[in-house]
């Protein structure tokens, strides 16, 4: 699809962007589980690309739930909607507030979780292709158990973010964002990013709550 159609395009209307959210969950989960049943058999190359593209899925759901607010443009969403590294820079950008490890700066997250998306997509693509680079032929054998694990590892962390979030119980799913937030707090060194990011998630929370559970 060309830019300037995608460009045309306006965001889709709140109840979609839930639905999407809720397929894109449940497509990430079917494939996590292909992933892993493929790493169980060895088959590490397949599994690594497969759990590579259940963060991307995941990463479209959270941009879903993003577009719910009127700051996020028609260009934008549609942008991140059809871009492999967009979406994975999400699940990253999720998985990587949750960890609270230390301090870091808004612009060294940033950087830090767009290196990291950017190998994510090179490395699925080496699961799946032969290349050839500097004199070298690259297999897609050559992705190791480790990377596969890694990878499945991010995938069930996001996903389980994605689940507790839309949960049956809204006092559970409170907590689960509560907790969010105060990672986000603990690891921004920046205040006006913790506080951007704190005012986003509520917005968010506030209209899946209304959309999908209701008073």
């Amino acid at each position: 699809m060309a830019e300037g159609k995608r460009a045309a395009r306006s965001v889709p209307p709140t109840d979609d962007l839930v639905a999407l959210f809720q397929a894109a969950r449940s497509n990430a989960r079917d494939l996590l589980a292909d992933a892993e049943r493929l790493a169980q058999c060895g088959s590490f190359p397949r599994a690594h690309a497969l759990a590579t593209l259940a963060c991307e899925e995941l990463g479209k759901g959270y941009l879903c739930l993003a577009a719910t607010l009127p700051d996020v443009t028609p260009e934008d969403f549609w942008r991140t909607f059809y871009s492999h590294t967009g979406k994975l820079r999400r699940t990253h950008w999720i998985v990587a507030f949750g960890q609270g490890d230390s301090a870091v700066t808004w612009r060294e997250f940033e950087r830090s979780v767009s290196g990291d998306s950017g190998s994510s997509h090179a490395v699925k693509l080496r699961g799946l292709y032969v290349d050839y680079r500097r004199g070298r032929v690259l297999r897609p054998t050559d992705i190791s158990a480790k990377a596969t694990h890694r990878m499945i590892g991010l995938a069930r962390k996001s996903l389980a973010f994605a689940e507790e979030f839309a949960e049956d119980h809204p006092e559970d799913r409170f907590l689960v964002f509560e907790g969010f937030i105060t990672a986000v707090r603990g690891q921004l060194a920046d205040p006006e990013a913790a506080e951007f990011v704190e005012v986003l998630w509520k917005t968010i929370y506030e209209t899946y709550h209304d959309r999908v559970i209701g008073d």
